[in-house]
C-alpha cells in the first residue's frame, strides 16, 4: 500500500511571466537487477500528498525495493519534476517524514564519490514508534544540488530569471530498521553500484549532465 503523508509537506507554488518553459520529458527506468541486488514487490512507501501528485507537477514517480542475498532491503523512491511555471514542488524528506509522524533524529551532509561527481547527498535518520529509517537523499535542479529548502528556492529562482528550463529530481534511498550500524555505508555502496548499472540517460536523470558520459 502506498502511504500518503498529509498536507504538511511544503509546496512551492509561485508563478509568473519569468517562469521558464518545461524541458523535454525524460523518463527513468531502474534496473530489475544489478550486481548483488534484485527488485522485489514493494508493499509500502512514504509518498508526498496525493493532491500534489498531478502530471503537471510530477511527470514520473519511480518506487522500487531491492533485496540482497543476505536479506538487506533498500527502498528507492525517485520523483521527476518539471520547473514549468514554478510548479515543481520538490518535497524534501526532512519536511515529509515529520508530516508522516516521524521525528528526525539526525540530518547531515553525506557526500558520495562518483565518477565525475562528488554527489552532495544528505544522510537522515527518522523514527516513528518502533520503526526507524536510515535515508540517503538528494535534490537536483538542473546541475544544482540544493542542500536545504532555501537553496532549492534560490535554484528555482535562478532558472526563472535566466529563463533556463530545467528538470528536477528528488532521489531517496532508505533502509528500514537497520542493524549493525552500517546502514549509511550500505546506502552509499548501493548508490555507487546503481550508478555503474545505469546507462548515460539514467545517470543524467539522477545525477545531472556532468556525469552522463562518466
Amino acid at each position: 500500500m502506498l502511504a500518503g503523508i498529509g498536507a504538511a509537506c511544503l509546496a512551492l507554488r509561485p508563478s509568473g511571466v519569468l517562469a521558464p518553459d518545461a524541458p523535454p520529458h525524460v523518463a527513468l527506468e531502474l534496473p530489475a537487477a544489478f550486481g548483488a541486488w534484485r527488485a522485489i514487490p514493494l508493499d509500502e512507501v512514504i509518498l508526498w500528498p496525493d493532491d500534489t501528485l498531478s502530471p503537471a507537477i510530477y511527470r514520473q514517480i519511480v518506487a522500487r525495493r531491492y533485496l540482497r542475498e543476505d536479506g538487506l532491503a533498500i527502498t528507492a523512491v525517485i520523483a521527476l519534476g518539471s520547473a514549468q511555471n514554478y510548479l515543481m514542488q520538490l518535497h524534501r524528506p526532512e519536511s515529509c517524514y515529520p508530516a508522516s509522524g516521524f521525528s528526525i533524529e539526525s540530518n547531515e551532509p553525506a557526500p558520495v564519490a562518483l565518477p565525475g561527481l562528488d554527489l552532495p547527498a544528505r544522510s537522515m535518520r527518522a523514527k516513528r514508534g518502533d520503526r526507524e529509517d536510515e535515508i540517503l537523499y538528494w535534490t537536483r535542479i538542473g546541475d544544482a544540488f540544493p542542500q536545504d529548502l532555501w537553496g532549492q528556492r534560490l535554484a528555482m529562482a535562478r532558472n526563472a530569471v535566466f529563463r533556463s528550463p530545467q528538470n528536477g529530481v528528488v532521489a531517496r534511498f532508505s533502509i528500514t530498521n537497520p542493524a549493525g550500524g552500517q546502514a549509511a555505508a550500505q546506502l552509499e555502496s548501493f548508490i555507487v553500484a546503481l550508478f555503474g548499472a545505469l546507462g548515460s540517460s539514467g545517470r543524467t536523470v539522477l545525477f545531472g549532465d556532468s556525469v552522463s558520459s562518466g
